[in-house]
């Protein structure tokens, strides 16, 4: 029996083997050979599994560095798009296109914000409480350590 011819043979005996040892001896047994080649043959039944597991972490990395890259480009296309448009409103047949300025919470640096800003999680860490501190900003309040940025946002419907 060839290596591929096994494998297929072990991917259909040990999907109906459970934990018990005794039934694991006795598929061995019914596949033929000594005990001590059936064990050669599974380490290389294992080996090859453990290769796939490989095969597929290389994938998934080479998978999230491929999105990564298209998510950086299609970031600058929409960049692109935004400062050709201005305030302009456009319509085509398929799209409305504008730019729209929103306002995101930026913080400079988190040890100088005042604890009435800071959200306490679970987890025993805090955490500057954004909204707070934009509403308060956009009031008038100066605090220290936080800045509020104006971005554009580019929508699409």
């Amino acid at each position: 029996m060839n290596l591929n011819e096994l494998i297929k043979t072990f991917d259909v005996a040990l999907d109906d083997i459970d934990e018990n040892n005794e039934a694991l001896v006795a598929e061995l047994e019914s596949l033929g050979g000594t005990i001590e080649s059936n064990i050669d043959n599974l380490c290389r039944y294992i080996q090859h599994r453990e290769q796939k597991v490989e095969s597929i972490d290389k994938e998934i990395a080479r998978l999230k560095a491929r999105k990564e890259q298209i998510e950086k480009k299609t970031d600058g296309i929409s960049n692109w798009l935004s400062y050709c448009i201005g305030d302009k409103k456009i319509e085509t047949s398929l799209f409305k296109v504008y730019v729209k300025p929103s306002k995101v919470t930026v913080i400079l640096d988190e040890s100088l914000i005042p604890p009435a800003y800071m959200v306490v999680k679970v987890v025993e860490t805090s955490a500057p409480d954004k909204m707070a501190i934009k509403k308060d900003i956009e009031l008038g309040a100066t605090i220290p350590g936080v800045m509020v940025k104006t971005n554009t946002n580019l929508i699409i419907k």
